[in-house]
């Protein structure tokens, strides 16, 4: 069985000014735009997302509002404080603890450094990750608590979107994550 996992960082924040607390910092005019743009490239894949996690701070939880508006209105937005500057190990252990059985596609959305290292762990590659930047990874599990023991042979990066686009995909995969015919 596959299971499609969407992790992203947050899109473009506001600096943090004078007393504002960085968890309350939320998305500029180009980070809203780019959150809109990656929902609308997600509209126009064959993906359907079943259960959205994202930290609680006003910059992701707005990412992931955004993005699902325009990608997929009836998941399940699951805000966790938990996932606020998490590390990588943190982000997996929770989208193994919140993710029901049933679940096909989740989608993250965190903060760097952490969902830049979860990316990397799962790809298997070095990658830069800007505010906006999203990557589909594939992975073939039957159940998601399969992920703690995850390895390249069953995980796969298929595509990355950034800047509202398919900025890359696997040239070999030919899967979910391609434009609707």
């Amino acid at each position: 069985m596959t299971k499609m996992i969407l992790l992203m960082r947050h899109a473009e924040a506001q600096n943090a000014e004078g007393i504002q607390r960085d968890f309350g910092r939320r998305l500029t005019a180009e980070g809203c735009e780019t959150a809109s743009q990656v929902g609308t490239c997600l509209n126009a894949a064959n993906i359907v997302c079943d259960r959205i996690l994202t930290s609680s701070a006003d910059r992701t939880l707005q990412t992931a509002e955004i993005v699902a508006q325009h990608f997929c209105p009836s998941a399940i937005l699951v805000p966790l404080e938990s996932l606020y500057n998490s590390s990588a190990r943190t982000l997996l252990s929770t989208m193994i603890r919140e993710c029901e059985a049933d679940d096909s596609c989740v989608m993250v959305v965190a903060h760097n450094p952490g969902i830049a290292e979860l990316m990397c762990q799962l790809a298997d590659k070095s990658l830069s990750v800007p505010p906006g930047m999203l990557a589909a990874v594939h992975a073939e599990i039957s159940d998601w608590s399969e992920l703690a023991n995850a390895d390249v042979n069953n995980v796969r990066l298929v595509a990355v979107i950034q800047d509202g686009s398919v900025a890359w995909q696997d040239p070999g995969f030919n899967g979910p994550i391609s434009p609707k015919g």
